[in-house]
């Protein structure tokens, strides 16, 4: 197997933990997934809707396994799925690694980014907006590119691919306690040129996390701290503490205490130096004096 397609499952595995199944890796996908009780668990995530009556959870023997894995792959069938790109139930079963990441990735097509495709071209005017604070910007043959064709995803692929617009394992490390970013595609993967599905689905699953926040990094006007700390006590004043407050307030508070801080030390350092320049004034103008009225007696 080559790099890119081994990066390509660890890419869609890593899909299936931040979507819950957490107990499935990329080596053991086939054991974890042969029996359909997790692949119905992520159904029922997808399309909460979903109904999922005669679903047997507690899989002893290969018929009730087969009989789960037929009505997921009904359910993918209805939304639309390609019918070669649908493996069998059995194929399933029976651990064909091929196969079951196929059904995977057809998952992610029909119920993560079929849906997105509308908002292609609100996704790309706001990482316009979000970066037009740095000093860059998108060039016009990214913000018009046509991400259904393979064409138009590799125009924004190469315009992201330098890391500069993109600091998706940064934001994953900012443990706040707003929503993470679901990172798939790692760094060091991210110039093997991920394969169209994955690099959608990556910049859906930032643009779905970040759109609704505030402050700059998310493509909207920062308000001055003054007015965020106003903003954030009035929130309290309405609701209760549970309720969600602004997701920047810590970042900012921290940020300004942090400047405040350094601001404080360097004021202090001022003061010790001007009290030191006072001194040496002081003692300068008393040598002069005395310089001064021996020069008068003699």
């Amino acid at each position: 197997m080559g790099r890119a397609a081994a990066a390509g499952e660890r890419q869609v595995a890593r899909w299936l933990q931040s979507r819950g199944l957490t107990d499935v890796d990329a080596e053991r996908v086939e054991e974890r997934l042969k029996d359909g009780v997790l692949l119905g668990n992520l159904l029922l995530g997808l399309d909460p809707g979903l109904d999922m009556r005669g679903f047997n959870r507690r899989v002893l023997s290969r018929k009730p396994a087969l009989s789960n894995l037929e009505m997921i792959l009904s359910a993918v069938w209805r939304k639309g799925a390609l019918g070669k790109a649908m493996p069998s139930a059995a194929e399933i079963y029976d651990g064909r690694r091929d196969k079951i990441f196929s059904l995977l990735r057809m998952i992610i097509e029909v119920y993560v980014l079929r849906p997105a495709r509308k908002k292609h071209r609100e996704m790309l005017q706001w990482i316009h907006k979000v970066i037009s604070p740095y000093n860059m910007e998108l060039p016009k043959n990214v913000l018009s590119a046509d991400l259904d064709s393979p064409t138009g995803v590799t125009t924004v692929w190469q315009a992201l691919s330098n890391g500069v617009v993109l600091k998706v394992e940064e934001e994953k490390q900012d443990q706040q306690e707003e929503e993470m970013i679901s990172v798939i595609i790692e760094p060091k993967e991210f110039l093997l040129r991920p394969s169209d599905d994955i690099f959608l689905l990556q910049l859906n699953l930032i643009f779905t996390c970040l759109y609704n926040r505030h402050g700059q990094h998310a493509g909207i006007d920062v308000l001055s701290l003054g007015e965020l700390r106003l903003k954030d006590q009035k929130l309290y004043a309405e609701q209760d503490e549970t309720c969600c407050r602004f997701k920047d307030h810590n970042r900012l508070q921290e940020r300004l205490n942090r400047i405040m801080a350094a601001h404080s030390a360097r004021a202090d350092d001022l003061t010790r130096a001007k009290a030191l320049l006072e001194d040496e004034c002081k003692e300068l103008l008393e040598i002069r004096y005395e310089k001064a009225m021996e020069a008068v007696r003699g």
